[in-house]
């Protein structure tokens, strides 16, 4: 089926216009706005893990501390 051709009136051609640079400019806003969330989104990724890795290396120290004090008690156990 062919379409026919449609001539717009002048004023027709500006609400057009004016509707596709309105849509035109919130694409650009909603594009901004997720690239900005993604840019938030991986700082905080950054210092969770910074913080993970901090968190982590106090973790073993503690666990590191606390064997060797049970291993210390188990010995003077053993010795009385």
């Amino acid at each position: 089926m062919n379409r026919r051709a449609v001539i717009l009136e002048p004023q027709e051609k500006q609400v057009v216009s004016l509707l596709q640079s309105l849509d035109t400019i919130r694409h650009e806003k909603e594009a901004l706005r997720k690239s900005k969330i993604a840019s938030a989104r991986a700082s905080h990724l950054k210092k969770k893990e910074d913080i993970d890795s901090v968190t982590k290396v106090k973790r073993k120290e503690r666990r590191k501390d606390f064997f060797k004090q049970m291993d210390f008690k188990d010995k003077k156990r053993k010795r009385e």
